[in-house]
C-alpha cells in the first residue's frame, strides 16, 4: 500500500521569510505615525506658545504689572505680528513720555510657517493681510492696527509644519483667544 509522502504546508525558511517582511512593514509603518504625530505635538507646543506670550502681555496689561528700571508702569502693550518677511512675532510696552522698552519676540522654528494672516470682521468677512498687524492692550480695551479699517475686530493666522495646520483666533473685541 503506497503511503503520500508529500506534506503540505510552509516550510520553516518560508515562514521566517514572511514574519521578516510582515515585521519590517510593521515597524514602517509605526514609525510613519510617529513622526505625523510629533509633528502634531511640536505644532500644538509652538500654537500654546503663541497664545501664552499673548495673554501674558495681555495680563501686564490689565494689572500694569511691570516697573521699568525708572519706575515707571507701561500705559500700553503692543504685539506685533510681522509677515513681511521672515515672519515673526514682537512685542513691546509704551510709557507715557511715549518711549518703548522691553522688546521680546518669537522666531518660529524653521519647519514651521505663517501660512495666512487676516483681519475678520464680525459678520465673517475677512481681508488678507501681506504685511504687519498690531494688537494694542491699553488697559483692558484692545486694538487693532493696520487692518484697512475700524470694523474688523478678529485677527486670525494660520501655522502650518508640513501638511498640518492651526489656526489662532485673536478676538480684539471679547479678549478671547482661540486655536482650531
Amino acid at each position: 500500500m503506497p503511503k503520500n509522502s508529500e506534506l503540505q504546508g510552509f516550510t520553516l525558511w518560508e515562514l521566517m521569510v514572511w514574519i521578516t517582511i510582515i515585521s519590517i512593514i510593521l515597524i514602517w509603518a509605526s514609525n510613519m505615525n510617529f513622526s505625523r504625530s510629533g509633528d502634531i505635538q511640536k505644532l500644538e507646543i509652538e500654537t500654546t506658545r503663541i497664545i501664552s506670550f499673548i495673554e501674558e502681555k495681555r495680563n501686564n496689561a490689565l494689572i500694569w504689572k511691570w516697573v521699568t528700571t525708572s519706575l515707571e508702569t507701561p500705559i500700553s502693550w503692543t504685539t506685533i505680528i510681522d509677515w513681511s518677511g521672515s515672519w515673526s512675532i514682537r512685542w513691546y510696552y509704551t510709557l507715557e513720555n511715549s518711549s518703548t522698552g522691553g522688546l521680546t519676540s518669537w522666531l518660529p522654528p524653521q519647519s514651521f510657517s505663517l501660512n495666512n494672516l487676516e483681519c475678520v470682521r464680525l459678520n465673517g468677512t475677512s481681508e488678507s493681510i501681506t504685511g504687519v498687524i498690531a494688537l494694542d492692550f491699553e488697559w483692558s480695551v484692545w486694538y487693532l492696527r493696520w487692518c484697512s479699517d475700524d470694523r474688523f475686530k478678529k485677527i486670525k493666522l494660520r501655522l502650518s509644519k508640513w501638511a498640518i495646520s492651526k489656526d489662532i483666533t485673536i478676538n480684539a473685541l471679547t479678549g478671547i483667544i482661540e486655536k482650531n
